[in-house]
């Protein structure tokens, strides 16, 4: 997956998700492949030591949501996540706005 998909998929600024990836890099988790298709593209790939772990990480998630879900009915938690959808859509909006409002460097336009 190109870094510029996974930004975009997270919500993360590149230089944090770059960060990041340096980290998981460096434990062995993923790989910096470069495209075949673009040479300034680089692909994110899961390493085998990552794959071996997604049934760990899918059953740790499942346990958290059913603990920080119980005693809500269904119609309850389908209500909370629309409304965490919104926020995150309203945080996504001002986001574009604030981005659009400021200078860029050098004292060019925005």
């Amino acid at each position: 997956m190109p870094i510029r998909d996974l930004a975009a998929m997270t919500s993360l600024k590149k230089s944090t998700l770059t960060a990041m990836l340096d980290v998981l890099e460096r434990s062995g988790h993923v790989t910096r492949v470069p495209s075949g298709e673009d040479r300034r593209s680089i692909h994110i790939r899961l390493t085998a030591k990552n794959r071996e772990l997604q049934d760990v990480y899918a059953r740790v998630s499942q346990e958290m949501t059913s603990l920080g879900y119980a005693g809500f009915s269904k119609a309850e938690v389908d209500a909370f996540e629309a409304m965490l959808e919104r926020i995150l859509a309203n945080l996504k909006s001002a986001e574009v706005l604030m981005e659009g409002q400021r200078p860029m460097s050098g004292g060019g336009r925005p």
